[in-house]
């Protein structure tokens, strides 16, 4: 749950600065082995001024997946200058990457959250919530006024279908141990190019009960955080 914290110019630079020496130690240390000591310590802040800002470790880490979000959000308009959906989405996948690259020994340590529901870090959790909503959004923005062409009763399921597919591609290249994760570029390629191609034949006749279960395993797939589906 957000909380409400002084934003004053001072209180969002002391903020900045504690999050950007957690995100150091992160790097450094581990994510496991850092404490909230060791990120005041090296902020130059009292262990409880860190708690003010932020309260777990896992505070920090939804600060970060935040303030990604909103710099992907800031670079939309110059994405979706073409028409193309490839280019527009490749784009965005590499933009991802590249936000992530500095951070990549962390990333894979968070990538096992994304099998637990119930982690607070989960893509699927009710904290993540927001920002896999802008998340969505900006997905939804490569789609609205690209050519990509796609059966009228897939298209209001497509951002989320396609951020899933965004996570799986973040998910194999954070263990792409190619030279500078070459694979990754090449299994966006592929399977970016196949998706392009499927899409459109997904408007035939014969293909309306497989879009029926496609949007099932959606909706089975976003329900991972519904408490109320797991009762």
């Amino acid at each position: 749950m957000k909380r409400n914290v002084d934003l004053t110019s001072k209180a969002l630079q002391t903020r900045q600065q504690i999050l950007g020496c957690a995100l150091e130690l992160f790097r450094e240390k581990g994510f496991d082995s850092t404490t909230m000591r060791d990120i005041a310590d090296r902020a130059g802040v009292a262990v409880g001024a860190a708690y003010y800002y932020f309260q777990t470790k896992d505070e920090l880490v939804l600060s970060f997946y935040s303030s990604l979000q909103a710099e992907v959000t800031s670079q939309l308009t110059g994405i979706t200058k073409e028409e193309d959906f490839g280019r527009r989405f490749t784009k965005l996948l590499q933009l991802s990457i590249e936000q992530l690259a500095p951070y990549r020994s962390l990333v894979v340590v968070l990538a096992r959250s994304a099998s637990e529901p119930d982690n607070p870090l989960s893509p699927f959790s009710q904290q993540t919530r927001e920002v896999r909503t802008q998340a969505i959004a900006a997905v939804e923005q490569c789609v609205s006024g690209s050519n990509l062409k796609v059966a009228s009763s897939l298209a209001p399921h497509l951002p989320k279908l396609l951020w899933f597919y965004q996570m799986g591609v973040l998910f194999y290249w954070s263990h792409d141990d190619s030279r500078a994760q070459k694979r990754t570029q090449q299994f966006i390629s592929l399977s970016l190019t196949l998706l392009c191609k499927l899409f459109p034949l997904s408007r035939l006749p014969l293909m309306r009960d497989l879009n029926q279960s496609v949007i099932r395993l959606i909706q089975l797939v976003e329900g991972l955080g519904d408490e109320g589906e797991r009762k």
